[in-house]
């Protein structure tokens, strides 16, 4: 697990709501502050899809990404934001190469999570990777700590670890 500070807190958040970057991350839950207090629990709602259609665990960034958008933009900045996404199996493999389904699978991989949090003008980036059962072993960790930092590379967002 890492956490990143992000410099260029404008160019990440334009990758973030305007752009479709994150779009096939899954949405776990989102917590924005402005002048009221907007949550999104990123659970599917079974009711509002078709019968037909295979229901999601949850929502994909994508989704709900123009109305996260419509709660934070504005004259004012946001007092704080909390989002955390999960990527979908093809996108683990692209991040992580191709190595992810084997690592996943030895190590019973659950998520891998991608934690931001706004509060006080400064935006962090934590990775996170949970699992079915105990491991030491942290490759797993160590695989997505460098596709996540390889990818803000990509990106052109400066980064320092803290």
């Amino acid at each position: 697990m890492k956490q990143y500070l992000l410099e260029d807190i404008k160019a990440f958040t334009t990758h973030l709501f305007l752009q479709p970057t994150f779009d096939a991350f899954f949405l776990r839950e989102a917590v924005f502050k402005t002048a009221a207090t907007f949550s999104i629990d990123g659970a599917a709602n079974a009711d509002y899809f078709d019968t037909g259609e295979g229901i999601p665990e949850h929502v994909t960034w994508g989704s709900v990404r123009p109305l996260s958008f419509q709660v934070i933009k504005g004259n004012r900045l946001p007092v704080s934001f909390q989002i955390i996404l999960y990527p979908d199996e093809k996108s683990v493999a692209e991040l992580i190469g191709p190595d992810a389904a084997e690592l996943t699978s030895r190590l019973k991989v659950t998520r891998y999570y991608l934690n931001l949090s706004y509060k006080n003008r400064l935006l962090t980036c934590t990775t996170g990777v949970s699992y079915a059962e105990f491991t030491i072993d942290k490759s797993a960790e160590e695989a997505w700590d460098r596709a996540i930092r390889d990818l803000l590379s990509r990106l052109q967002i400066a980064t320092t670890v803290s």
